[in-house]
C-alpha cells in the first residue's frame, strides 16, 4: 500500500490499496524520490500446496489402477503366456497331441494376471476331428513360473 507513480502515466502519484489502484491521486511533491511501483504479491504458499496436491492426486490414481514397478522386460511374453494356457487346455483333451489352435489371444491383463481365449480343435475317442471348440484360460505370473486354468467352452 501507497502512494506510487500513475500507472496512466500523470506527472502525480496514486494510491495502491494493495490489491489495485484507487481514484485518490496527488501531484508530485519536488526533491522527493520517485516512487516504486508496488510490487505484485507472490503466493508462493499456494503454489506449493497447488503442487503437492498434485503429486498427491497422481499417487492415489497410479495405487488405485494397479500400477507396479515391474519394467516391460521382466513381463513374460504374450507368446510364452499363449503357450501356457494352450498346454492347459490339451491337458483337458483326449488327445492333446493332435490340438490345433486358432484365434489365441490375450482378451485382459491386470497386474500379473492374464484372461486368455482362442479356439481348438482336436481328435475325439473315435480318432475324429469335433470341429473348433471355443477355450478361456485364466493364466497368473507367480514368480518362477505362470500357472493357468483352462476352461473349454463347448459353443461351437
Amino acid at each position: 500500500m501507497g502512494w506510487f507513480p500513475d500507472p496512466e502515466g500523470a506527472p502525480r502519484e496514486r494510491w495502491w490499496d494493495g490489491n489495485q489502484w484507487t481514484s485518490a491521486t496527488r501531484n508530485l511533491q519536488a526533491g522527493s524520490p520517485p516512487p516504486q511501483h508496488p510490487k505484485k504479491k507472490r503466493r508462493w504458499g499456494l503454489w506449493i500446496a497447488s503442487f503437492f496436491g498434485v503429486v498427491i492426486v497422481a499417487v492415489v490414481l497410479l495405487s488405485i489402477s494397479g500400477y507396479s514397478r515391474t519394467s516391460p522386460s521382466d513381463r513374460p511374453s504374450d507368446d510364452r503366456i499363449l503357450t501356457v494356457c494352450q498346454n492347459a487346455v490339451k491337458d483337458a483333451l483326449k488327445d492333446p497331441d493332435s490340438a490345433q489352435f486358432r484365434d489365441g489371444r490375450i482378451t485382459s491383463s491386470t497386474g500379473k494376471t492374464w484372461k486368455v481365449e482362442g479356439e481348438v480343435n482336436a481328435r475325439n475317442s473315435f480318432g475324429g476331428y469335433n470341429g473348433y471348440t471355443g477355450y478361456t484360460c485364466d493364466a497368473k505370473d507367480e514368480g518362477s513360473q505362470i500357472s493357468a486354468e483352462a476352461r473349454l467352452t463347448n459353443d461351437n
